[in-house]
């Protein structure tokens, strides 16, 4: 995990200087662009939420069960897990949002529309992360005679 950890650090900090680096080439056209405007956001969102992992639900990761439940959860547990799965859901979201914003010439929409579309995104990615986890987390049903 810190390996890929490290990794992904690596790469958040050579996209900023790229767009940094762009960005300086041309500061007043780059912001007048929706598409450059939403990525940033996004971007921001991918920091932010590397921060949320890195230093919340890192260090805990391995006491977290992600499985089926044998055993009643702690309330932190329980929250560190709901937001291990939001975080991931956040971060699935938003990665690739600027994948496909940067696969695009330019998007037909302004900023506060990127956001909101964003937004929802997001929102629904989330309420499904938390689906999921219940799901995974109902506990097992023993059937005498069977392993």
């Amino acid at each position: 995990m810190r390996s890929i950890s490290r990794v992904v650090w690596v790469v958040i900090l050579f996209l900023f200087i790229t767009g940094l680096a762009l960005f300086l080439s041309e500061p007043l056209g780059y912001i007048a662009k929706s598409k450059f405007v939403v990525k940033l956001v996004i971007f921001g969102v991918i920091v932010l939420n590397g921060l949320l992992l890195n230093v919340v639900v890192a260090p805990v990761l391995r006491r977290i069960p992600f499985g089926p439940r044998t055993v009643p959860l702690s309330s932190r547990i329980r929250l560190l897990r709901a937001l291990a799965f939001a975080s991931g859901a956040v971060s699935m979201v938003s990665w690739l949002s600027v994948f496909l914003l940067g696969s695009v010439r330019s998007i037909p929409v302004g900023v506060g529309t990127g956001l909101v579309a964003y937004g929802g995104l997001i929102l629904v990615a989330i309420i499904g992360s938390q689906v999921y986890a219940r799901i995974l987390a109902r506990p097992r049903r023993v059937v005498p005679g069977k392993d």
